[in-house]
């Protein structure tokens, strides 16, 4: 172990510039990771972050599609539309039971339109409103 001044950050630290909410608006989306979960009512759900690759500084957004459970046919209605348009907005093809493989998912873009929500514990943060499809 030696002394010597760390010379590991390549970037003027000053520079750094706080993550941004973006205005409302129709924005590229790029996703980072998508993963399943439980809620802690017990129902799985899809929980994917994206970033918006034109838009360096923008704070990364999270979005959860809820799997359909049986318990409420509108509800599994809405919840499968929601996977749905996000298959086609981000060119996923899923299988005959409407699976895909969540590592795939990396790196597909898709359109989606944003909007800014006041969160209780986080403060102001970039939401979907939407899905964009046929562009």
């Amino acid at each position: 172990m030696t002394n010597e001044p760390s010379n590991i950050f390549t970037i003027n630290l000053d520079e750094a510039v706080e993550p941004q909410i973006l205005d409302d608006g129709e924005f590229l989306l790029r996703v980072i990771m998508a993963e399943t979960r439980v809620s802690k009512t017990g129902n799985k759900y899809l929980n994917i972050r994206f970033d918006v690759p034109d838009q360096p500084h923008a704070e990364d957004i999270y979005h959860i599609i809820m799997a359909p459970n049986g318990k409420d046919a509108k509800q599994d209605n809405r919840n499968a539309l929601a996977a749905k348009s996000f298959y086609k907005a981000f060119g996923i093809e899923p299988d005959e039971n409407w699976s895909v493989d969540l590592d795939s998912l990396g790196g597909k873009t898709g359109w989606a339109l944003l909007t800014i929500k006041n969160d209780e514990q986080y403060g102001d943060k970039n939401a979907v409103r939407r899905f964009v499809t046929g562009k």
